[in-house]
């Protein structure tokens, strides 16, 4: 390979390093933005059964209290 040869080769790996560098770069961009959003989702979820296991709880008490005061009634 002659020296011209061995330029242009490496003018065109250089060229084709940029552009891989540049679709990882995008990649990278793309999957932080999806981890955000799953982090968002995430945060959400956790509200939602934050706020069922408050629920449930409510519920729980609730039935306690109903079998509590109607137990003397059909004992």
């Amino acid at each position: 390979m002659t020296l011209e040869q061995e330029k242009q080769q490496n003018e065109s790996d250089i060229k084709t390093r940029g552009s891989e560098m540049v679709t990882l770069q995008r990649e990278l961009e793309t999957l932080v933005a999806t981890a955000k959003k799953l982090d968002a989702q995430r945060a959400d979820a956790k509200k939602r059964l934050d706020e069922l296991s408050g629920k449930v709880g409510y519920l729980v008490n609730m039935c306690m209290a109903v079998k509590t005061v109607c137990s003397p009634i059909f004992c």
